[in-house]
Protein backbone atom coordinates (compact mmCIF):
# COMPACT_ATOMS: atom_id res chain seq x y z
CA UNK A 1 0.00 0.00 0.00
CA UNK A 2 2.63 2.52 1.00
CA UNK A 3 5.05 1.57 -1.68
CA UNK A 4 2.17 2.07 -3.96
CA UNK A 5 1.50 5.52 -2.68
CA UNK A 6 5.38 6.76 -2.72
CA UNK A 7 5.54 5.26 -6.28
CA UNK A 8 2.66 8.13 -7.30
CA UNK A 9 4.91 10.71 -6.18
CA UNK A 10 6.99 12.72 -8.65
CA UNK A 11 10.15 12.56 -6.39
CA UNK A 12 10.00 9.28 -5.94
CA UNK A 13 9.63 8.23 -9.48
CA UNK A 14 12.91 9.96 -10.74
CA UNK A 15 14.94 7.91 -8.06
CA UNK A 16 17.39 5.25 -9.15
CA UNK A 17 18.17 1.91 -6.53
CA UNK A 18 21.03 2.55 -5.14
CA UNK A 19 22.73 -0.53 -6.29
CA UNK A 20 21.48 0.32 -10.26
CA UNK A 21 23.78 3.49 -9.02
CA UNK A 22 26.49 1.93 -7.90
CA UNK A 23 26.61 -0.45 -11.11
CA UNK A 24 26.17 2.00 -13.46
CA UNK A 25 29.10 4.42 -12.10
CA UNK A 26 30.78 1.16 -11.98
CA UNK A 27 30.44 1.52 -16.12
CA UNK A 28 27.59 -1.02 -16.84
CA UNK A 29 24.31 -1.09 -17.80
CA UNK A 30 21.81 -2.40 -14.63
CA UNK A 31 18.63 -3.97 -16.36
CA UNK A 32 15.76 -5.31 -13.65
CA UNK A 33 13.92 -8.09 -14.96
CA UNK A 34 11.11 -9.78 -13.99
CA UNK A 35 11.05 -12.46 -11.07
CA UNK A 36 10.49 -15.96 -11.80
CA UNK A 37 9.97 -15.44 -15.75
CA UNK A 38 10.97 -18.57 -17.13
CA UNK A 39 12.33 -16.89 -20.68
CA UNK A 40 14.63 -14.31 -18.89
CA UNK A 41 16.10 -16.55 -15.71
CA UNK A 42 18.06 -19.49 -16.88
CA UNK A 43 17.50 -21.07 -13.63
CA UNK A 44 13.67 -20.82 -14.17
CA UNK A 45 14.56 -23.28 -17.66
CA UNK A 46 16.25 -25.78 -15.19
CA UNK A 47 13.66 -26.48 -12.93
CA UNK A 48 11.22 -26.58 -15.96
CA UNK A 49 13.22 -29.47 -17.29
CA UNK A 50 13.70 -31.33 -13.80
CA UNK A 51 9.92 -31.16 -12.98
CA UNK A 52 9.06 -32.85 -16.65
CA UNK A 53 11.18 -35.83 -15.68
Amino acid sequence: CMQRVLSLQEDFQNEKPLLQLIIEQAGHKCLFLPKYHCELNPIEMVWAQTKQR
